[in-house]
């Protein structure tokens, strides 16, 4: 994944910049799943949330237009920041058709970058949560973490999605086993950095010990 100056994406437009007036001149020369992680950071940066969808609609065209073997990579990655786009936007049947072709072009695929997955499953289980799916949330947000290293997350974003995971383990269907979830760094972590996140923990470790009284029943 390509890293960024914090400096550079608070600094209004200086990314679509750099990318209308430098990479643009050799975009299709370059690894384009870097590209597409470019021109995902340069979409974050539009005001107007349609003009960043025009904006990556355009850097799909140009990756079709490679026809690069290994081109439904960048394309799909590019599609979920789309798909983001519209749920940010309200839109979640546009977002939910797009999880659906996604997931049929991500199993379709073989040897797929880590990034990728990982974009198309936080996709996912934001949308879920906007739905309040607890369960579905739980699931594919434990999958992003599966392919994302806790040490490249923010603490601020390690601590809201730890309390959203332990939420959803309380009130989400048919989770019975907090094991999993329990032994996640990204659990442990919060638990020594905020006192507070030991009520939930504590809730979780009764809830599983309970479960494993009833399993031997």
């Amino acid at each position: 994944m390509i890293l960024i100056s914090p400096f550079l994406l608070q600094t209004g437009d200086t990314i679509i910049q750099l990318y209308n007036n430098f990479i643009t001149d050799f975009e299709t020369k370059i690894n384009l799943l870097k590209l597409a992680h470019f021109a995902v950071i340069a979409s974050r940066q539009y005001p107007d949330k349609d003009a960043a969808i025009t904006f990556l609609e355009g850097v799909i065209t140009k990756l079709r237009d490679t026809r690069e073997s290994r081109i439904n990579e960048p394309i799909l990655y590019v599609k979920m920041q789309i798909a983001a786009i519209n749920l940010e936007k309200g839109n979640q049947k546009e977002c939910k058709n797009s999880l659906e072709d996604g997931k049929t072009t991500l199993d379709s695929m073989t040897d797929v970058d880590p990034t990728v997955h990982a974009s198309f499953y936080w996709i996912s289980s934001q949308y879920h949560k906007s739905c309040q799916e607890f369960a579905e949330f739980y699931k594919n947000a434990l999958l992003y973490l599966a392919y994302t290293t806790v040490e490249s997350l923010s603490e601020s974003f390690k601590l809201d999605l730890a309390f959203d995971l332990s939420l959803a383990a309380l009130l989400g269907d048919n989770i019975y086993n907090f094991g999993e979830l329990l032994a996640h760094p990204i659990v442990s972590n919060s638990l020594v950095v905020h006192d507070y996140f030991l009520i939930f923990l504590c809730i979780l470790v009764f809830f599983s010990l309970y479960d494993c009284i009833c399993c031997t029943c």
